[in-house]
């Protein structure tokens, strides 16, 4: 019984004001309402195929709602994007966290923490800047073609469609980003390694370099408000020592996650308590020796932002050919 209240609890808790759990309880499992009314009042228990497919469509660990504790074996889930059709994989990775996203906007408890070491959705508005974050990683899992040009590739609409609405939702959650001090820098030296290949064309490079420096402009303009204007808080640092790695972590009321992102776009996920702590904690802890930019800060502000144009303005493409 203690899985079936966790269950409903959670169900009731992840239910948004314009909707109600009988509704978000049918979408899940096509049954009649009388039926999902049973089920939210504890007349008629959940099967074992129904707990398991809320659990997953609502992004929670019947382990954690149970309070099963494992001291030396945890769980973590792996997006493998290593498929035949990796660009339908990344959709179908992304459509799921977005879905997952979706449930948290009207929590007042959540809030998000990342450290990206590649540029996150929000440059999905420059077409030929976010097309090269996701050619780098084509380029690098498709062993068997090193000659893939960016020009060889297209980017589906749906997948531009996926990363926008991903990116509208994550605007309406209250987000902390440590940025590296240096990730621009990685940024440009990737584009120097393509441009050296003659994979990417002096014209794609220099569009991409244009784009690089609009989307740092309308970055700065988010970060002096601390916000987007139409979404919630956005508090963005700048890491002053080595990052070793890229971290997200997800915090909500009775839930929480987190991942370590690999293989360029994807990542290991975990919701074991123990872990999302520890992950939460070391988050922190280099959230302490960052500086915060965001509404104050603003000498390291404009130092930081003059310091990636001036990087992105001295790339010399004709010198790479």
């Amino acid at each position: 019984m203690k899985v079936n209240e966790a269950l409903i609890s959670a169900l009731k808790n992840k239910t948004s004001q314009d909707e109600n759990p009988v509704d978000l309880l049918t979408d899940i499992i096509p049954m009649s309402k009388e039926a999902a009314y049973r089920r939210l009042r504890g007349e008629i228990s959940l099967t074992l195929d129904e707990a398991v497919r809320i659990a997953k469509k609502l992004q929670i660990s019947i382990d954690n709602l149970i309070g099963i504790e494992e001291s030396n074996e945890y769980c973590f889930k792996v997006g493998l994007l290593m498929s035949s059709d990796p660009l339908d994989a990344y959709f179908k990775l992304v459509n799921t966290i977005t879905d997952a996203l979706k449930l948290l906007v009207n929590d007042p408890c959540a809030f998000i923490y990342t450290v990206p070491n590649v540029l996150p959705l929000n440059c999905v508005d420059f077409a030929m800047l976010n097309k090269f974050r996701s050619y780098k990683w084509l380029y690098h899992i498709q062993h068997a073609n090193h000659r893939l040009c960016l020009a060889d590739i297209e980017i589906p609409q749906k997948i531009i469609d996926i990363q926008q609405e991903c990116f509208n939702v994550l605007k309406q959650i209250q987000t902390f980003t440590i940025w590296d001090q240096d990730l621009c820098l990685h940024m440009i030296d990737d584009l120097k390694y393509f441009l050296k290949l003659q994979v990417i064309s002096p014209e794609e490079g220099y569009q991409i370099k244009e784009e690089f420096l609009a989307y740092m402009d309308q970055f700065e303009e988010i970060v002096i408000q601390g916000r987007y204007p139409d979404g919630k808080q956005q508090l963005v640092y700048i890491s002053d020592a080595y990052l070793d790695a890229a971290y997200d972590y997800l915090e909500a009321t009775d839930f929480m996650a987190c991942s370590l992102n690999v293989y360029g776009l994807d990542y290991f996920s975990c919701q074991h308590k123990n872990i999302c702590e520890m992950h939460k904690k070391w988050i922190e802890s280099i959230m302490r020796y960052s500086t915060l930019i965001s509404r104050s800060g603003e000498r390291r502000r404009r130092e930081f932002f003059n310091e990636q144009r001036a990087l992105i303005k001295g790339l010399q493409l004709v010198d790479l050919f």
